[in-house]
């Protein structure tokens, strides 16, 4: 499961992260990188639940009925800096339905505060570092943890910090 949080409408681009819902000119754009994730857990040949719950503000309770439907192993979630407390009650909503599902967050806010981040929040599982592509299907298709380049997570209460994945340099290397 993928998804936006219910936080409001922000530009979710690692590189532009604004809110979008009080600009003159409201541009909707298409979540890119949230039906790339879907992308890659369908070649996974995986079930998919994608959603961009941005527009439903506040509305918690979609989130919540949505993972007791779709029973998810595991969700990932968008984060931008400037919705990134609100973005974390993703965690709480996910972890109240079932504490099993893995929760994993991703976006540039990560790239920085993985580590104050994982310990803050406890819902929160695993994250995504920098070049996310290649280390999400690595999560995706089950990769021993320990193994995957790019991800910082707690075991219990001690947090480990993985080597960063390589820049990828062959950019049509990625599918």
């Amino acid at each position: 499961m993928c998804i936006y949080p219910p936080t409001g409408i922000y530009n979710r681009e690692d590189r532009c992260q604004d809110r979008s819902d009080d600009i003159v000119t409201v541009v909707n754009r298409p979540p890119m990188p949230l039906l790339y994730e879907a992308a890659i857990i369908k070649e996974a040949k995986k079930q998919v639940w994608a959603k961009d719950y941005s527009p439903f503000e506040k509305q918690w309770h979609l989130l919540r009925d949505d993972v007791v439907s779709f029973k998810p192993d595991m969700v990932v979630f968008n984060v931008t800096t400037p919705s990134f407390n609100d973005d974390m009650k993703t965690c709480e909503v996910v972890k109240k339905v079932n504490p099993e599902i893995i929760v994993i967050g991703r976006g540039a806010h990560f790239n920085i505060y993985h580590r104050e981040a994982l310990r803050t929040y406890y819902g929160l599982d695993v994250v995504i570092r920098e070049n996310w592509e290649e280390t999400f299907r690595d999560l995706v298709v089950g990769k021993d943890i320990k193994e995957i380049n790019g991800i910082s997570y707690r075991i219990n209460d001690k947090i480990y910090v993985n080597p960063c994945r390589p820049i990828i340099c062959n950019l049509d290397s990625i599918t």
